[in-house]
């Protein structure tokens, strides 16, 4: 059932360069005991970063322009839709969403916010 959602957490920035993407996630892919011949048989006609975003949604976040990884989340009480980020550190910012989870997911809100940043 969909409903309205807010999570408040850190990500760390992995990454601006688009063109590192598909490496990174081929790392952090292996960590978990993935290679690309297993998510070619399990996620057919699609890429390593279509696996990640699908498979690893809570953990990861891939937009155009950033690669990111979700340090800590919290659900909390529901107000209304936004998305803050807040530069913390070097690569590293605190986030704070608020969505209704049949439109959108966590990392699609924070995906757009990071997007405007870089």
């Amino acid at each position: 059932m969909s409903e309205y959602q807010r999570d408040k957490g850190v990500l760390e920035v992995l990454s601006t360069n688009p063109s590192d993407f598909e490496e990174i996630a081929l790392t952090i892919l292996k960590k978990y005991g993935h290679d690309t011949q297993s998510i070619d048989k399990i996620y057919k006609e699609s890429t390593v970063l279509d696996f990640l975003k699908d498979y690893f949604y809570d953990e990861f976040i891939i937009s155009k322009k950033v690669f990111a990884r979700i340090i800590k989340s919290t659900t909390m009480d529901i107000e209304y839709d936004f998305c803050d980020l807040i530069n913390l550190d070097d690569g590293v910012y605190a986030f704070h969403t608020m969505y209704y989870n049949g439109g959108t997911c966590m990392s699609e809100m924070i995906a757009g916010e990071l997007d405007k940043l870089f």
